[in-house]
């Protein structure tokens, strides 16, 4: 099913500026859902299987990335640390955080204005991170 068909009604709330997403997950299923669904939300998604290949991407320096949006756990470099390693060179970057498996406490302290996403998420709650952490 593509994210289309996941969306019971569209994404509604205030009109979203377009932002620069770096969508950070090893699981391809996963991933393309979100990068549909943020795509759908009217964002240029910019996707990576791991963190080596994320800071490929920013290294590349053809677009400012506006939000970073990885699953903490990666093969290799976890998802903290590679918001760590991005934000040397993109002081501005909006954070979301997806996991399963953790709660955000140690995240947001460590993170100001990151914002945590539970999975398993709605596309809505997907949306209303990607623009929170976009500000």
């Amino acid at each position: 099913m593509t994210a289309a068909g996941l969306l019971a009604a569209p994404l509604a709330g205030p009109a979203v500026r377009p932002l620069l997403v770096l969508v950070v997950d090893d699981e391809h299923f996963v991933r393309r859902v979100v990068c549909e669904v943020l795509e759908l939300a009217g964002h240029t998604v910019v996707e990576a299987t791991s963190a080596n290949e994320a800071l490929g991407v920013a290294r590349d320096g053809r677009r400012a990335i506006d939000v970073l949006v990885t699953d903490l756990a990666l093969p290799g470099v976890e998802g903290p640390e590679l918001a760590e390693l991005l934000l040397c060179t993109l002081p501005g970057l909006g954070i979301v955080f997806a996991s399963g498996f953790s709660d955000d406490a140690e995240l947001t302290e460590r993170f100001p204005g990151s914002v945590f996403l539970q999975k398993p998420f709605t596309v809505q709650a997907l949306a209303a991170a990607v623009a929170t952490a976009g500000h």
